[in-house]
């Protein structure tokens, strides 16, 4: 893949989780800010743990555990969407915090990677942990 397009594609993904979180500060808003930065991470979790689970196929020796943390993974990104929409938005909130370190670590652990895009996946994460630790502290101060 292009370097250039699949940066410029990481980033672009960044704009929603920045921009959500910057809408929770604003309390006539920070309902369906919350919803959509949940939704928005939901989706983008389950996408990340598919594509640990296509990693992971071409790779040679027991894959198994990266198998089920990509199944996990997923599942746990639905598991946040269904507790925000009961009413649960913080244990979403942490939830999908929780499913984005862990499928750094996944990657880091099953997955060999060029390090330029280790290091994109790494500054990627940690932006959409800052994001959603953000919006944590909005919801816990509000």
């Amino acid at each position: 893949m292009n370097q250039t397009l699949r940066n410029r594609l990481g980033y672009a993904g960044l704009i929603p989780f920045i921009g959500l979180a910057l809408a929770c500060t604003l309390p006539d808003y920070r309902h369906s800010a919350v919803l959509g930065v949940i939704s928005y991470g939901a989706i983008i979790l389950s996408f990340m743990a598919g594509s640990l689970w296509g990693q992971v196929q071409g790779e040679t020796g027991s894959r198994a555990g990266a198998l089920i943390a990509s199944n996990a993974l997923a599942l746990s990104g639905w598991a946040a969407l269904y507790c925000a929409v009961t009413g649960w938005p913080l244990v979403a909130l942490t939830g999908l915090t929780l499913g984005f370190i862990t499928c750094w670590a996944c990657e880091r652990v099953w997955v060999r990677q060029e390090t330029n895009y280790q290091r994109l996946r790494t500054r990627l994460t940690f932006i959409v942990v800052a994001c959603l630790t953000a919006v944590i502290a909005v919801l816990v101060t509000s």
